[in-house]
C-alpha cells in the first residue's frame, strides 16, 4: 500500500530526459520524488508566474551554458578563403549533427581537406555536376 505523501508539488520549468524517466516542461511531481531531489534546479513550485518560470528557466540554462560552455568554432570553418576547386569539392549526402560542430544540411558543399570530411567520409559524395 501507497503513503501519502505531504510533500509539496512541484512542477518542471523545462522538458529534460533522465534515469528516472522523460519530463515536459509544466509536468508535476511531489517534492520527495527521486527525479526532484536529482535535479532540483529543473523544478520550481506550483503557482509561479509565467514571469517567475521565465527567470528560474533562464537560470537554469545560464547555469548548464556556464557549467558547459558552447565551444569556439574550429579554425578553417569559420572562414573559406576562396572557392573549392572542382577536384575537392564534397556534398554531405545526408543531414548530420555533429556533437561540438553543429548540423551538416544534405546538399551542402565542403572541402575534400577538411577535417570534419576526412573523419567521417562515407558521409561525403563526391560532387558530380
Amino acid at each position: 500500500m501507497a503513503t501519502a505523501t505531504t510533500a509539496p508539488m512541484r512542477q518542471a520549468i523545462t522538458s529534460y530526459t533522465d534515469k528516472y524517466g522523460t519530463f515536459r516542461e509544466g509536468a508535476q511531481l511531489h517534492a520527495d520524488h527521486p527525479a526532484v531531489k536529482a535535479r532540483p534546479e529543473a523544478w520550481a513550485a506550483v503557482g509561479l508566474t509565467d514571469d517567475e518560470l521565465g527567470q528560474a528557466r533562464l537560470a537554469l540554462y545560464r547555469a548548464r551554458e556556464a557549467a558547459n560552455p558552447t565551444p569556439d568554432p574550429a579554425p578553417g570553418r569559420v572562414h573559406i578563403p576562396g572557392p573549392i576547386p572542382p577536384e575537392r569539392r564534397r556534398v554531405v549526402v545526408a543531414s548530420i549533427a555533429l556533437e561540438g560542430i553543429g548540423f551538416l544540411n544534405a546538399g551542402d558543399v565542403m572541402d575534400a581537406n577538411d577535417p570534419i570530411v576526412k573523419k567521417f567520409p562515407k558521409m561525403f559524395a563526391k560532387e558530380t555536376i
